[in-house]
């Protein structure tokens, strides 16, 4: 950096530095590694899984060892410092439904993080027994 701020000034090192992330963003956005196949619904009873070939409903009565692992939310930012985001779709639902392992992949923007939120408070007051790994900024559950 002092490199840089000898050759440039301050204010034209900061100017780069901001062309710089933008760009990067730009092109960060442009190139995804995921391809949305189905929907996921959940709602206070039951987790819809919707593909291209079929419907799965699973009654929360029915599942053991409900875990979510969220470890992002599209267009977060990793960290205060960082100018790389998240793409959301890197988060992990899973469940053993009749003793067979139930595994998905599913991209979480910010709009169903809240919905997410309040379906976690209702399944806490029925005492619907779930694990949430909360990777993100945004509070999900207690």
């Amino acid at each position: 950096m002092a490199l840089f701020s000898s050759f440039f000034g301050v204010d034209q090192f900061k100017l780069i530095f901001l062309i710089a992330g933008l760009l990067s963003l730009w092109v960060g956005g442009m190139f995804t590694d995921h391809d949305i196949i189905g929907n996921i619904k959940i709602t206070a009873n039951e987790i819809v899984v919707e593909k291209p070939d079929c419907v799965e409903l699973f009654d929360l009565q029915e599942l053991q060892s409900l875990k979510f692992q969220i470890l992002g939310i599209k267009g977060e930012f990793y960290s205060m410092n960082s100018i790389a985001i998240k793409q959301g779709s890197d988060n992990i639902i899973m469940f053993n439904y009749y003793g067979e392992k139930k595994e998905y992949l599913f991209l979480l923007e910010e709009p169903q993080a809240a919905s997410l939120k309040t379906i976690f408070e209702a399944w806490k007051q029925s005492n619907i027994e779930f694990r949430v790994d909360n990777k993100t900024h945004k509070r999900l559950h207690r």
